[in-house]
């Protein structure tokens, strides 16, 4: 589900990276600001940034 809009202001390496792990934590995280709750739709999650098409004013909520 979406929940909100963020705004993506920085991609920092990832205070808790540990490239021996097994698990092989993420080595980058991005760094999100000014939150925006929405209107909750279903969407088919996908690795890495992708567009959501969805109306901006039926979605946002104030």
């Amino acid at each position: 589900m979406a929940l909100a809009v963020v705004d993506i202001v920085d991609c920092q390496q990832a205070p808790n990276y540990e490239p021996e792990a097994a698990n092989r934590r993420a080595r980058y995280a991005w760094v999100l600001a000014n939150p925006r709750p929405i209107e909750p739709f279903p969407v088919k999650g996908k690795l890495g940034l992708f567009d959501v098409p969805f109306d901006i004013p039926r979605a946002v909520v104030e």
